[in-house]
């Protein structure tokens, strides 16, 4: 609705970004490093945390995206036990067909991948649903592997409770073969500018549309969470467009808090001084 008055070639902050516009902050280049140094490293199990929003998915994505000419990687979405059991999971992650024996199915794709000489990497996203059961289980599918090659390798997403739920003694075998950990934290104040200027940049923008003052405000209420920062910035344009108003400031971004939010700001002016002075604080440079 508000791209051709910005003049943006498509919304630069959807609900579900593709994996194209993902920002490598100095964090998120680190998590995709160490994972890229565990997959040439022969890891078995790698294990990437961080709070809702803060952008796992997306890395998956993107790594899934980047595949190797000797690596096919597989994703599943959903591990939840509604969902179906390990084995289904496995089928659809790789494009395996079903069949009437799906571990026959998946012992021949093995197999096959093992002649080609191709390592499979297994993402599970939102892995802290998994039960001890099905963690135990993903333990002994890696069993495949051996001293002459390493066929299958797994990357956990999770929430940071992941941690604490592998730690349990009744997983020291799984916890054992972890390789590496890494955790995602949310965007500072000077990523969380730069991560709004890369996605207007993605769409065409060349021009300043949000003001540092509503930045500051956007990172004060966002927290730092990248999906929270895409909800404050598209509804910052679409209060901005209904206004007619080619920036966003401050006040607009406080009238979209109060009103999407529930926060109850009875005073702009008094709330926007608050929030200069804590990230001033947090920055220790005067704005």
């Amino acid at each position: 609705m508000y791209c051709p008055f910005f003049q943006f070639d498509k919304r630069p902050f959807p609900t579900c970004l593709h994996s194209d516009r993902l920002f490598l902050s100095p964090d998120h280049q680190k998590g995709l490093t160490l994972i890229e140094y565990g997959l040439t490293s022969e890891a078995e199990i790698m294990i990437l945390t961080g709070e809702v929003g803060t952008g796992k998915t997306l890395l998956g994505q993107h790594l899934r995206q980047r595949a190797s000419s000797n690596q096919t990687i597989g994703m599943i979405n959903q591990p939840h036990p509604v969902f179906g059991h390990l084995m289904a999971w496995l089928l659809h992650a790789f494009d395996i067909e079903a069949t009437d024996n799906p571990q026959h199915a998946w012992q021949s794709f093995l197999v096959e991948q093992q002649e080609q000489g191709l390592t499979l990497l297994l993402i599970i996203d939102e892995a802290h649903h998994l039960s001890n059961e099905l963690l135990e289980a993903l333990r002994l599918l890696l069993n495949i592997n051996n001293d002459k090659q390493l066929t299958l390798q797994i990357l956990l997403l999770g929430q940071p409770q992941l941690q604490q739920h592998i730690a349990q003694p009744a997983l020291t075998a799984l916890h054992q073969r972890i390789y590496l950990r890494h955790h995602l934290s949310p965007l500072s104040y000077l990523n969380t500018e730069k991560y709004i200027t890369h996605q207007l940049l993605a769409v065409g923008s060349r021009q300043r549309i949000f003001s540092y003052h509503a930045i500051m405000a956007i990172f004060y209420y966002s927290q730092g969470i990248p999906r929270k920062i895409n909800q404050l910035c598209d509804f910052c344009l679409t209060y901005a467009y209904a206004k007619a108003h080619i920036t966003v400031d401050i006040e607009t971004v406080l009238e979209v808090v109060q009103a999407q939010q529930g926060f109850e700001i009875s005073h702009h002016t008094i709330e926007a001084q608050a929030i200069q002075q804590q990230i001033q604080q947090q920055l220790h440079v005067q704005l």
